[in-house]
C-alpha cells in the first residue's frame, strides 16, 4: 500500500527527535483471531478487542525513550510507572473511540491517508515529501510502513470521531459576556476574536474529554498487570 510514498525522494539526514514525538502502535490483532486468551500474551482487552503486550511494550518503550531525550537529566526512572499508565490508558481510549468509529461507519480513503504523509513537515525537505526521510523516519522508531500507514489510519479516524463530538460544541453568550480586551491591546477586535476562538477550542476539547469518560464508563476493559512489565531497550 502507498508504494509510491516509500520510494519517493531524495537523501537526508533524520533529526531522531522528530519521529519520537509522535510514536505510533500497530495494529496486530485488532480482530483477536487465533489469539490464545492466556493473560500473558496481551496486556488489556477493551470490549472483547486485545491489545497484546507486544503493542504496549513497544508505545512504552518509545514513549519512555522520547521523555528521556526531551527532558535530559530531569528525568528519572520513578517516572516509569506514570509513563506505563499514561500509555495505557491511550491505547485504551484510543480502542474506544476506534469502535466508535466503525459503528458508525466511518473510513479513511487510500487518497487521504497518503494526502497525510506527503503533507507531515516532519517528512519534508524544502516543503516537499522525500521519500529517503521518510523511510529513515519509520526506521528509527522500528516501524515498517505497513505498521505506521495502518496506525495512521486508525488516527485519522480517531480524529474523524472525535471531530463529531467537537462540531456540536457552541460558545453561549453566557461564555462571552463580559469579555473585555486588556487597555495595552492594540487591536481589541482581532483580540477579542482570538480569546473567543481559544475559549472554543476549550470547550471543544472538554466535550471530548467528557465524551471520552463516557464511552470509557460503559465499556467493558480488562487489564492484565503481569503483562504490563515492559524494559526501556
Amino acid at each position: 500500500m502507498l508504494r509510491l510514498i516509500r520510494t519517493l525522494g531524495v537523501e537526508k539526514r533524520w533529526v531522531f527527535g522528530l519521529i519520537m514525538g509522535f510514536v505510533v502502535l500497530a495494529f496486530v490483532g485488532m480482530g483477536g483471531t487465533g489469539i490464545e486468551t492466556s493473560s500473558n500474551l496481551y496486556a488489556a482487552k477493551v470490549n472483547g478487542e486485545v491489545i497484546l503486550a507486544a503493542e504496549f511494550n513497544n508505545r512504552y518503550r518509545n514513549q519512555y525513550r522520547y521523555l528521556q531525550n526531551m527532558m535530559g537529566d530531569q528525568f528519572n526512572d520513578n517516572m516509569s510507572e506514570g509513563i506505563k499508565q499514561s500509555v495505557l490508558k491511550s491505547m485504551i481510549q484510543r480502542r474506544l473511540w476506534l469502535g466508535m468509529a466503525l459503528d458508525l461507519g466511518l473510513q479513511v480513503a487510500d487518497d487521504e491517508l497518503k494526502e497525510a504523509i506527503v503533507n507531515d513537515p516532519n517528512f519534508q525537505v524544502n516543503n516537499r515529501f522525500d521519500g529517503g526521510t521518510y523511510r529513515r523516519a519509520l526506521s528509527n522508531a522500528r516501524l515498517t510502513p505497513e505498521v505506521y500507514e495502518n496506525d495512521l489510519r486508525g488516527q485519522l479516524l480517531v480524529q474523524r470521531a472525535q471531530s463529531l463530538i467537537s462540531t456540536g460544541v457552541a460558545l453561549l453568550p453566557g461564555d462571552v459576556d463580559g469579555l473585555t480586551a486588556p487597555e495595552e491591546t492594540e487591536d481589541p477586535a482581532q483580540w477579542l476574536v482570538e480569546e473567543t476562538d481559544h475559549m472554543l477550542a476549550l470547550k471543544q476539547r472538554q466535550a471530548i474529554a467528557e465524551y471520552a469518560k463516557f464511552l470509557e464508563a460503559k465499556a467493558k476493559v480488562e487489564i492484565f498487570p503481569l503483562a504490563l512489565a515492559p524494559v526501556p531497550g
